[in-house]
């Protein structure tokens, strides 16, 4: 294996910042749309008028996802960033040269979680079973892969260039 090269470098971190970029729009929206239109202040119909009436099976799934955005999305952006910090660790601060299969692999698995998030979400929406759970495991697969990544890429490292 040899390091990767500067571009492979660049295209990881392009991959890690647009694909986080895309997840928190993604968490604002379903934010936004699982909100419940009757908790707001009166004084937000001035502003916003009447809300048009959604179906109470609609507001309760879109609040279901809105709440597994929150239950989920943060903590695998935190295994994410941590796999790549570790990865850049292993690529630029140690002699080894062990680094280019584990950034091509944590580049493809935050795009792989971004996209399945993604199409989670419109599975929940829509009601598409099996579909959603489909979905779903991919993202919990391409998190825990990017754990596993971190874990190896940890075990690569010299410790000694650290320690006094």
């Amino acid at each position: 294996m040899a390091r990767p090269t500067s571009s492979e470098w660049r295209n990881m971190m392009y991959a890690y910042v647009a694909c986080t970029l895309l997840l928190a729009i993604k968490y604002q929206i379903c934010q936004f749309i699982g909100a419940n239109p009757e908790n707001h202040p009166p004084e937000d119909k001035a502003l916003l008028g009447n809300v048009p009436d959604v179906a109470e099976e609609t507001k309760k799934r879109r609040a279901r996802q809105a709440a597994n955005d929150v239950e989920n999305i943060p903590g695998n952006l935190v295994v994410f960033w941590a796999a790549l910090y570790v990865q850049n660790l292993l690529n630029f601060d140690t002699p080894q040269d062990d680094g280019q299969n584990g950034t091509r692999a944590l580049s493809a698995m935050i795009i792989i979680y971004t996209l399945s998030r993604m199409m989670y979400t419109v599975c929940y929406l829509a009601s598409l079973q099996p579909f959603r759970s489909i979905f779903f495991i991919i993202g919990a697969l391409s998190t825990w892969i990017a754990a596993a990544i971190m874990m190896y890429s940890v075990t690569q490292i010299d410790a000694g260039d650290y320690l006094p």
